[in-house]
């Protein structure tokens, strides 16, 4: 497994801001957020202050059972977020290619980008792999972001929550926990990762 302090700021690098994530120290303890998931990692300090609710998800009993966590991550896939060069958006048109004609208020292509909606170069930035859900005891899960807070390597982890499927998910590994919350959609019809009982 790589170091779990490096793979912790690997996952939200960030203080709270525009992208909405959030890091926080507590009793020696990494948190991070971004508001549908949550991570903890022993023993890393990273400042900032605990966001209302964010370090009591971690104090909650979670009786679960054990499963392979490369067989997880397998299962989950791509991970949401992946680091990469993206399209520059057109600062005229902020990546619509649209824009409105000055002399006439019709929508129009944008001339300063043709319609492309970006500026032709790219940037280092975040780019979101397509949606997919599957389900994890009874809870309809993104995949991509369950992926995203599973470390590599390879363990023996508990996953677990209470029996209620909007409940969160918490996945224990050794030196970290990370919480996924479900989504309201129907299971029916997603493939599902099997947890014995």
């Amino acid at each position: 497994m790589t170091n779990l302090q490096e793979w912790f700021a690997s996952r939200y690098p960030m203080s709270y801001g525009a992208s909405g994530l959030y890091r926080f120290s507590l009793d020696g303890d990494g948190y991070t957020s971004n508001g549908i998931s949550a991570l903890r990692v022993n023993g890393v300090e990273c400042g900032g202050k605990d966001i209302p609710g964010c370090s009591s998800l971690f104090r909650r009993a979670a009786i679960g059972a054990p499963v392979s966590l490369s067989a997880l991550r397998e299962w989950a896939g791509e991970d949401l977020y992946t680091t990469g060069d993206v399209p520059e958006d057109c600062p005229d048109c902020e990546g619509s290619g649209r824009d409105d004609c000055p002399h006439c208020d019709q929508e129009m292509d944008c001339e300063t980008c043709d319609g492309a909606g970006n500026t032709g170069k790219t940037k280092r930035g975040t780019i979101e792999a397509p949606r997919r859900e599957g389900v994890v005891l009874r809870r309809v899960l993104s995949m991509g972001l369950l992926r995203h807070v599973l470390p590599d390597g390879d363990e023996t982890v508990i996953v677990g929550g209470n029996p209620d499927p909007l409940a969160p998910l918490y996945i224990h590994g050794q030196g970290w926990t990370a919480v996924v919350m479900p989504i309201r959609e129907s299971a029916q019809g997603r493939p599902v990762f099997e947890v014995a009982a």
